[in-house]
């Protein structure tokens, strides 16, 4: 299981805000993938993978969205290696 949380997303004026996961620009949805992991928290403060396969390897920024604007978190690489 892998677990990140959105350490550097920029502070957003206080209006609602929504979050949304991005691995390698694409958004990611919580549910299983086609390479067997799961993905949970695509729309929170921390993205869960259990079950962390080595296709879930790439960058991951987190986006803050409100009315005003959006802002993106640093990115992160997150490498997954297969067991031996």
């Amino acid at each position: 299981t892998i677990s990140a949380p959105a350490t550097s997303v920029p502070a957003l004026p206080a209006f609602p805000v929504s979050l949304e996961w991005r691995r390698n620009g694409v958004p990611i949805t919580d549910g299983p993938t086609p390479h067997d992991s799961i993905i949970s928290g695509a729309a929170t403060d921390t993205l869960h993978i259990d079950n962390a396969r080595e296709a879930d390897s790439g960058e991951y920024t987190c986006a803050a969205s409100n009315s005003c604007r959006t802002s993106t978190s640093d990115p992160r690489v997150i490498a997954v290696y297969p067991s031996s």
